[in-house]
């Protein structure tokens, strides 16, 4: 038993490298690793403290953080004043649909700085329009991918259900 504890401590550990590589707190991404492989599923700001071996600042901080981004949910422990946080269901959809937002005002941001932004210099009013003709192309790429993961995850939920 103690084997199995310490691989899924090490995994959670090596997620929160990757997720603090992608820009996300290492703290943050550690929490997000135990939360994918914890029983329960639930866990409180305790055991998440336990099992990250990070400060109660950083857990409090880094959940706030998670749910912000949407990858987290909070719920109600059954003791009197104890939060429960595990991942949303599809937390990954999730973060990613909160990121095509913020394409989306990027895109608008940038298209509306080109035209007012006119008078500029040429060299300075390319470099908006470049951010803008880059986020333009992110946004529809990401919207195309996102409609077709939305599109596979439905096919495979219906798949299952006439398979269970």
């Amino acid at each position: 038993m103690k084997r199995n504890a310490a691989e899924l401590t090490q995994l959670a550990n090596e997620w929160g490298v990757v997720f603090a590589d992608a820009g996300i707190p290492e703290i943050a991404g550690r929490i997000l690793g135990w939360l994918l492989v914890c029983d329960p599923p639930s866990q409180s700001l305790e055991q998440l403290r336990i099992a990250t071996r990070a400060s109660k600042a950083s857990i409090s901080t880094m959940t706030r953080l998670l749910h912000h981004l949407g990858f987290i949910e909070r719920t109600a422990g059954t003791e009197r004043g104890v939060t429960l946080y595990r991942l949303g269901d599809d937390p990954w959809t999730a973060f990613s649909e909160k990121r095509l937002e913020t394409s989306r005002r990027l895109v608008k941001l940038g298209n509306k700085a080109v035209e007012s932004l006119h008078w500029l210099p040429a060299d300075r009013r390319r470099r908006i329009e470049h951010m803008a003709e880059f986020w333009s192309f992110v946004l529809q790429r990401s919207e195309a991918m996102m409609e077709e993961w939305k599109e596979h995850r439905a096919a495979d939920r219906k798949r299952k259900s006439r398979a269970g």
